[in-house]
């Protein structure tokens, strides 16, 4: 679950459970629009977060921005993701987090292995904040074209590339060389 902490892309609303708990479940005789009344509404999040919640994902909203917040359960773990809509820069950015944060004396390392990464990915990116650690994998998308059918294969998508790609930062965390862990990758899932 999201913690509660401040700053961009985190969860700032201590009731997840309780909105985890009512479910906001698709089928159910009484469905409350979970965007009702919130900075999702009226905006491209609306749609899809209700195609998110009638697809079974656990979702939560920021309480001030237009931002919501799920979480996914991998071959390698379970992870968040984050959806925001930028209305001043009419786009949204779909965040799936591989690390909360890292060692001071991973970071290198890993940032090594994203780069090499990076430089053969269609899509998304990951990225590294330099001061915390946390890397993620991000992709973007113009808010004309957020329509659930468009961004919620883009979430799975996000959600799938961080969960391929977590123990080859698992073992470069580890000690494993960049090199190694890539090789190990590509014999593994031929990514």
């Amino acid at each position: 679950m999201p913690q509660t902490t401040a700053g961009p892309g985190v969860c700032t609303d201590p009731a997840w459970a309780e909105t985890e708990a009512s479910g906001y479940r698709a089928g159910a005789e009484l469905f409350m629009d979970p965007t009702e009344g919130t900075p999702l509404a009226g905006t491209p999040l609306a749609p899809i977060t209700l195609k998110l919640v009638e697809d079974g994902w656990p979702i939560q909203h920021d309480q001030n921005e237009p931002t919501i917040f799920t979480t996914f359960e991998g071959k390698n773990g379970r992870r968040r993701a984050v959806v925001v809509f930028e209305p001043e820069l009419e786009r949204l950015l779909v965040y799936a987090i591989l690390v909360e944060t890292s060692t001071e004396s991973s970071r290198s390392p890993q940032l090594e292995l994203l780069t090499r990464i990076n430089y053969g990915l269609g899509t998304g990116c990951f990225e590294m904040d330099l001061d915390d650690g946390e890397i993620r994998y991000r992709v973007t998308l113009p808010a004309a074209m957020a329509m659930p059918h468009v961004l919620v294969p883009m979430l799975v998508d996000a959600c799938m590339t961080v969960d391929t790609y977590a123990p080859a930062f698992d073992s470069v965390v580890d000690g494993t060389p960049v090199q190694a862990a890539l090789h190990q990758l590509q014999t593994t899932f031929g990514a």
